[in-house]
């Protein structure tokens, strides 16, 4: 029976995976908005304030709002895997993140800016668990990719947009500035995650693998021949008793994974990366190039804004092809364009190489999340809260180690800059590695030997 509510005209767009993907993104935006916004103003401030040692005060900072994230994650995934609601929690670290920046505009003291830089990354953590869970409830199997990918999106819109607004409020109306359009967007989020109707016409405990376009076929769903034996499948899917695990039963389940390891270390490793680049850039514009913080922010925006259409691109294309591919070649060219930031040459090609570093680093997250995706259509007991928890654990532990290996470095080694980029580029090295052995189904690797196992018998035909 269809409630009255149903028949609303508001109904619809509000229960619709396109409203539900726009408002995650807007989460997305909004999350990285107030992450970034105060990233090159940091800096200024604190030399303002008179403190010393600035790099690795700001690594700190950075280091208590993932510290706030990676904590929090565990027991938000316990908390959306066994109760049925996704928009109170949503609404919930939304208020969270309101008050932690009202907190951290008005705190008189470092200390109190690390805390609210803590109750941030708490805020933080539902969209990225309970948010991308949230699409995967709604959208269709075959659209899981694109839709994750648009609102994956927002991370990098966030990003192109925070530093170089943070740094033109920061010199032209002080301090607070950045903040009050931090709340802003906040507070629009919070709008949007009110209208969300959430409908769970399925989930995916209820539709057994075998009937989703992600799900391969396991050997006891195969015939002799090797191809899908549709009576197997068929008593399978009649199965719809939901398999419950504990949090540790997920755990240990997700640790047996080689596809669910590589898919955290890219994500570890992209959290790595995002955060000793973000933590030094500005140290670094303002050290070789003299730049002041509206410039560098500047900088930033020039640099990210090729950025902004990886995620919905490589998100169609994990859809089309799987994440294999994407994934490793996104890897593989990053690396080159890393090792050209470590030149101290004109602004132009500094700003080149970063743009096209960030826009490969950025293209990992729409097929690592569609890879985590797959990964609880195929594995019983473990919900989209569960793999994503794991993405959200393993990237702010990436975003929590970071900032403060940034800081010693840049702060103690004589060429601080230069060691960063290299241990960007070892670091993107063995991802590219995990990725070309284990990442999707089949791995490039797998492909790549089956390709060269076919050859010769296709050569022998082609003599005939």
């Amino acid at each position: 029976m269809v409630s009255p509510h149903q028949n609303g005209r508001t109904y619809r767009w509000r229960s619709s995976f396109w409203f539900v993907t726009f408002v995650v993104w807007l989460g997305v935006l909004t999350d990285l908005l107030v992450y970034s916004i105060i990233v090159p103003v940091i800096p200024f401030q604190l030399e303002l304030l008179g403190y010393e040692h600035v790099s690795t005060l700001t690594g700190w900072l950075l280091f208590a709002y993932s510290c706030g994230l990676v904590l929090c994650t565990v027991f938000v995934a316990i908390y959306a895997e066994n109760y049925k609601s996704r928009q109170l929690p949503l609404v919930v670290g939304n208020v969270i993140l309101i008050g932690s920046q009202i907190m951290f505009m008005e705190a008189p003291t470092y200390w109190l800016m690390c805390f609210a830089r803590a109750l941030q990354g708490i805020g933080s953590t539902m969209v990225w668990v309970i948010g991308l869970a949230l699409i995967c409830d709604v959208t269709p199997p075959e659209f899981i990719g694109r839709q994750l990918g648009i609102a994956m999106s927002g991370f990098t819109l966030g990003i192109l947009m925070g530093p170089p607004v943070g740094g033109a409020l920061y010199k032209t109306f002080g301090f607070r500035a950045p903040f009050v359009v931090g709340i802003t967007f906040a507070a629009v989020d919070l709008l949007g995650r009110l209208l969300i109707i959430e409908v769970h016409p399925t989930s995916t405990a209820a539709v057994h693998p075998s009937t989703s376009p992600l799900h391969v076929p396991s050997d006891a769903e195969k015939g002799v021949d090797g191809s899908p034996d549709q009576q197997n499948v068929a008593k399978n899917t009649l199965v719809t008793a939901p398999v419950r695990l504990t949090f540790i039963g997920v755990l240990l389940t997700l640790l047996k994974s080689s596809r669910a390891m590589t898919a955290g270390l890219i994500a570890l490793v992209f959290g790595v990366v995002t955060a000793v680049q973000d933590t030094v850039i500005s140290l670094h514009l303002n050290h070789v190039w003299d730049l002041d913080s509206a410039k560098v922010g500047i900088v930033m925006l020039a640099a990210v804004v090729p950025t902004l259409f990886s995620g919905p691109l490589t998100g169609w294309i994990s859809d089309k092809y799987g994440t294999s591919w994407v994934t490793f070649l996104g890897i593989l060219l990053g690396i080159p364009w890393c090792a050209v930031m470590i030149i101290d040459g004109p602004l132009a090609l500094f700003i080149t190489s970063y743009a096209l570093q960030s826009l490969f680093v950025a293209s990992l997250a729409a097929p690592v999340t569609v890879e985590l995706a797959m990964l609880a259509h195929r594995i019983d007991g473990v919900g989209y809260a569960h793999v994503y928890s794991v993405f959200n654990f393993t990237f702010g532990l990436g975003s929590t180690v970071g900032p403060i290996i940034a800081g010693q470095m840049y702060d103690h080694i004589r060429r601080g800059w230069m060691a960063i980029c290299l241990l960007v580029i070892g670091l993107l090295g063995v991802s590219a590695v995990l990725a070309l052995v284990y990442t999707g189904d089949p791995p490039v690797v797998t492909w790549i030997a089956r390709r060269f196992a076919r050859r010769p018998v296709v050569d022998e035909m082609e003599n005939v």
